[in-house]
């Protein structure tokens, strides 16, 4: 029998991103697990975690951060797409504690969904539509938050800015 884990709701969207940005790199499951840690910069407590997920629950979370990318990707459903993720938030009522919401997850994997769906749901709803994005820069997908001092930026990191910058600028010299 698996436990059953209340999930508060507040999520991490860092973790949504990490999780989008795996996605953008062709997370297929464990057997490349490695290379997307690396080369998507997770941290190692979550690289740990993923790494402990039984396959079912593996399989399940690379189909979510799919999902997750999708959200920053297409913008026609974005609300459905996290309520589809989210589920039902329970009213949780302990003696100990004041009431709080809180969702169901069966396990880990479902748990780590959950976390980032409900952070890029709070972004949705305190910073609008506009603040989920996918880089505007050649051959990136990578996800783009747009909140806080750099909230126009189209591109996903200093770097891809820069590369495209680069190559306007080459791209004018040769005209």
């Amino acid at each position: 029998m698996s436990s059953i884990t209340l999930v508060p709701i507040t999520g991490d969207v860092r973790l949504a991103r990490l999780l989008a940005s795996a996605a953008s790199c062709g997370w297929r499951g464990r057997t490349d697990l490695e290379r997307i840690a690396r080369r998507c910069e997770w941290p190692p407590r979550l690289r740990a975690s993923v790494a402990k997920l039984p396959d079912r629950q593996l399989a399940a979370l690379v189909r979510a951060s799919h999902t997750i990318w999708r959200v920053f990707a297409s913008p026609a459903d974005r609300a459905g797409t996290l309520r589809g993720l989210i589920g039902q938030p329970r009213l949780c009522l302990d003696d100990a504690e004041p009431p709080r919401l809180a969702c169901r997850a069966e396990s880990a994997g479902r748990a780590l969904t959950l976390t980032a769906a409900l952070g890029l749901a709070d972004i949705l709803a305190t910073h609008g539509d506009g603040s989920l994005d996918v880089c505007a820069q050649r051959y990136c997908t990578q996800p783009v938050l747009r909140i806080g001092r750099n909230s126009r930026s189209t591109a996903c990191s200093p770097e891809c800015a820069n590369r495209a910058r680069v190559a306007r600028h080459r791209a004018k010299r040769q005209t």
